[in-house]
């Protein structure tokens, strides 16, 4: 994490130090829970190393939100900005390894500099054009199109996370997202 934010940010040594020392270093089996619906959430994470699966339950159905990436931050986003009830779950979909932070000690830092708050501005504006493109890709691509889109950005997935997830992430059927496989292979 320290050459990542050297590296993203141009931290200086001292800053980088600063913004681990409010950190605590997890490591995570795969299917470890790390956020559970119900409560304000009040922590957010840098995935270091593996992968972190936010989903709802619907109707009884296991919806997958976002899938959060290597070498940048997950949380529920909505509750720890609004202080409102979370609603996402968060697992490690992988063996991972996490900078976990308290979002007043985190807070706190930023206010105290503004090299340090550039951090917290790109979460919020990536989060942001996430959600945009995300929202844009529902509304003026099919299926096909998203599906190759995401192959395109992040083909690894498909080889770790199961079909269920990715279609839910699609928002189809399982059975949707293999016709649409089987129509690109040919």
């Amino acid at each position: 994490m320290h050459e990542f934010l050297k590296n993203r940010f141009q931290l200086k040594e001292n800053e980088c130090d600063q913004v681990l020392s409010i950190s605590r270093k997890r490591n995570l089996k795969q299917g470890e829970e790390i956020l559970r619906p119900g409560n304000s959430v009040n922590r957010m994470f840098f995935i270091e190393q593996g992968l972190v699966r936010g989903y709802r339950i619907i109707d009884g159905d296991d919806v997958t939100h976002h899938f959060f990436l290597e070498g940048w931050f997950g949380t529920d986003y909505e509750s720890l900005l609004t202080g409102n009830a979370g609603e996402l779950f968060l697992e490690s979909m992988l063996d991972s390894t996490i900078y976990e932070f308290d979002k007043k000690s985190f807070l706190d830092l930023c206010n105290q500099s503004v090299r340090i708050n550039k951090i917290r501005t790109a979460i919020a504006e990536k989060a942001y054009l996430h959600m945009v493109n995300r929202m844009k890709a529902f509304q003026i691509t099919d299926l096909k199109e998203r599906y190759l889109n995401l192959i395109e950005r992040n083909p690894h997935l498909f080889n770790i996370i199961p079909q269920k997830h990715i279609a839910s992430y699609l928002g189809v059927a399982p059975q949707s997202l293999s016709r649409i496989k089987k129509d690109v292979v040919r």
